[in-house]
């Protein structure tokens, strides 16, 4: 998981928690993992600016992640 270094005491944090509800019972779960892990991604890389700490998948389809205001 990469942080970014905060210089501006002042600056406000969002944190971003998500979860797939009832994943376990999708027939396709592994593949739709998958494409979330893909969606994370590009989303770190075209906000990259504004996060502080990546958005990560944390257990299977739980992501979480930290962004500036």
């Amino acid at each position: 998981m990469k942080i970014n270094q905060i210089k501006d005491s002042d600056t406000m944090l969002i944190a971003i928690i998500g979860d797939l509800i009832d994943s376990k019972q999708l027939d396709n779960r592994q593949q739709i993992q998958e494409q979330l892990q893909s969606a994370l991604d590009s989303i770190n890389i075209q906000f990259k600016d504004d996060i502080v700490s990546q958005l990560t998948l944390t257990l299977g389809d739980e992501f979480q992640g930290l962004l500036k205001v």
